[in-house]
């Protein structure tokens, strides 16, 4: 009876280790909240109030809001998958009334290949010989410690 109840204890951590974990992250904005953005009426501060403030502002264009979004889900030691995400991208004039709003899900999502090496490192890259050299004469018997001091 104690050989089944250990197995049945093994059993049952082993279900609950592979109960997947979903999570969101973000700021998802819904149709209701989107609903209430009208273009050409909306300003900048309602906007603010509705939904809070952008996950980030476009790097060339301060008129350009983003709201990103995006649940993911992650069974056992397998690494999270997205199972939907959302931007939503408004666009202002120069007044800061909204003029475009646009909504791009998981399928508008491009796959960027890093190049390992494209970035040149601007700087010196000391040799072996050159990094022993230049510690000739740092080090000298008369420490702090040596005195009985801290260093």
């Amino acid at each position: 009876m104690m050989r089944f109840h250990k197995f049945l204890f093994a059993a049952v951590i082993t279900l609950a280790a592979c109960t997947p974990i979903q999570a969101q992250r973000g700021q998802m904005v819904t149709d209701d909240q989107l609903s209430h953005l009208i273009v050409g009426t909306t300003a900048k501060p309602e906007i603010v109030a509705a939904i809070g403030t952008p996950t980030t502002v476009d790097s060339f264009d301060d008129k350009r809001w983003y709201y990103i979004g995006e649940d993911t889900k992650q069974i056992g030691i397998h690494p999270p998958s997205v199972t939907n995400r959302r931007i939503v991208a408004l666009q202002f004039d120069e007044n800061g009334t909204l003029t475009n709003k646009q909504i791009l899900g998981k399928e508008a999502a491009q796959q960027v290949t890093m190049a390992p090496g494209a970035t040149k490192v601007v700087g010196k890259e000391p040799t072996v010989v050159q990094q022993l050299i230049g510690n000739v004469g740092r080090f000298s018997g008369d420490s702090a410690s040596d005195k009985g001091g801290r260093p």
